[in-house]
């Protein structure tokens, strides 16, 4: 009796562990994907973004209206927007995110100056406000007009949800360790969406991503994404080995998926702190997507760098700025 109850439990673990090993990620070569246009003149495109059939793309290096708009249907430019400088309404370090409602909202990082551009029939209209919050924030996301998400990644509680004078802390660091250089170690790609009320976080040094729910004004974790690497902590740095791979370049959602640049090891060399001090250059050529469960579920293989991912949230259409080797945006279909 007793053996058989043990080949019975025996039975029920092997099935159990055979069915997780069948799950497989499904990899996809040869995209099919369209160019929507090949009119990116910048010597580095930085933040990506998409929405309402527009696409909006920031020169990271340029000063004169570098913000673009273009038709995401045409790839015909629409609006070239926003300056840096010391004056009115410019900017001496600005952060874009978009605004859920509609629109870009650049906030920025010296001073509490922020610029809401809301695209309305064929202008494109400019109103200057302010969003508070000091301190050592590396990221933000608007909620709305009134309403901003910032990343202290150097805090415990890396989140500060404000709302005028209405302040909430949440969130926790990726590693349970207390360390005096996080701000450096736990940066990384925040964005927030509307239709889901969730927050979505990742890391550019190491593996990791994160959901927070926000609906209400209840933070809570949901999930998170730990992959194993190797880090040591002296003096209450935490040091990364140098073959530790880098975690997510870019990231962006979509209306079932969260989708990521990262390095895909099956397909191309992996990207580590040794090999980009090597090339600093060299982009990951993978599009990773995650439900919002955060299985990895598919991983689309290109055969050229990807520098910024952007997605509709109506859709599982995705933009990328691809590096052919010019910048070109282009746009496929999760199927």
């Amino acid at each position: 009796m007793k053996y058989r109850i043990y080949l019975f439990i025996t039975i029920i673990v092997l099935s159990a562990c055979s069915h997780k090993k069948d799950v497989q990620v499904e990899r996809i070569a040869n995209v099919k994907y369209i160019s929507v246009t090949d009119s990116v003149y910048a010597s580095l495109p930085g933040r990506f973004f998409y929405q309402n059939k527009k696409i909006y793309w920031e020169d990271a290096t340029g000063s004169e209206n570098f913000m673009h708009m273009i038709d995401a249907t045409t790839g015909k430019g629409l609006y070239c927007f926003a300056n840096k400088g010391g004056g009115p309404g410019e900017f001496t370090n600005p952060v874009p995110s978009l605004l859920p409602q509609g629109g870009i909202c650049i906030k920025n990082l010296e001073n509490h100056l922020a610029v809401l551009y809301k695209p309305s029939a064929d202008t494109l209209k400019e109103t200057i406000t302010a969003f508070w919050g000091g301190g050592r924030w590396s990221n933000a996301v608007a909620i709305d007009d009134t309403t901003i998400t910032y990343l202290y990644p150097g805090k415990g509680m890396p989140f500060q949800f404000q709302r005028k004078s209405h302040i909430i802390h949440f969130g926790h660091a990726p590693i349970g360790k207390t360390c005096t250089n996080g701000y450096d170690r736990f940066q990384g790609p925040v964005k927030y969406n509307d239709e889901r009320k969730i927050l979505v976080y990742c890391t550019f040094d190491f593996p990791y991503m994160a959901i927070y729910n926000m609906s209400n004004e209840k933070f809570k974790l949901i999930k998170e994404m730990n992959e194993p690497f190797e880090y040591s902590v002296n003096n209450a740095n935490i040091h990364l080995n140098d073959d530790t791979p880098f975690g997510t370049f870019d990231m962006d959602m979509t209306k079932d998926y969260i989708v990521a640049l990262r390095c895909d090891k099956t397909y191309e060399n992996i990207i580590t702190r040794r090999s980009y001090l090597e090339n600093p250059l060299k982009r990951p050529q993978s599009v990773f997507v995650y439900n919002y469960n955060l299985q990895l579920v598919k991983i689309y293989n290109f055969p050229f760098g990807l520098l910024r991912i952007a997605g509709d949230l109506k859709s599982n259409d995705v933009y990328l700025i691809a590096m052919k080797p010019e910048y070109e945006i282009i746009k496929f279909k999760i199927q």
